[in-house]
Parts: structure tokens; sequence; C-alpha cells
């Protein structure tokens, strides 16, 4: 009986560790993600700017 609840501890450090690794996996991706749409969205409002004061100018 300690021998299988010894292996069931276990394996469920294991599925712990497994889900911690997933959901910094999951961090990561979506802190890469974020980072790509601000550099898109600033970029994208510079663009405008500069737009916007050609259009000004002429």
């Amino acid at each position: 009986m300690e021998e299988i609840l010894s292996k069931l501890e276990v394996e469920n450090q294991l599925l712990r560790q497994y889900a911690d690794r997933e959901h910094l996996i999951g961090l990561i991706k979506y802190e890469e993600l974020r980072k790509m749409f601000q550099q898109i969205v600033g970029n994208t409002k510079e663009k405008h700017i500069q737009l916007s004061k050609e259009l000004d100018k002429n």
C-alpha cells in the first residue's frame, strides 16, 4: 500500500512539474506575442503620424 502511495506521489509531482513547465512556456509565448503586437501598433502609429504630417504639408 505504501509503495502504491509513494508511486502516486512521484507521479503527482511529475505531473505538477510538467504543468508548471507548460504554464511557463505559455506565459513566455504570450509575452513574445504581446511585444510583437506592441511593436506593430507602435510602427503603425509612427507611420500614421508621418502620413498626417505629409498631408498637412500639402
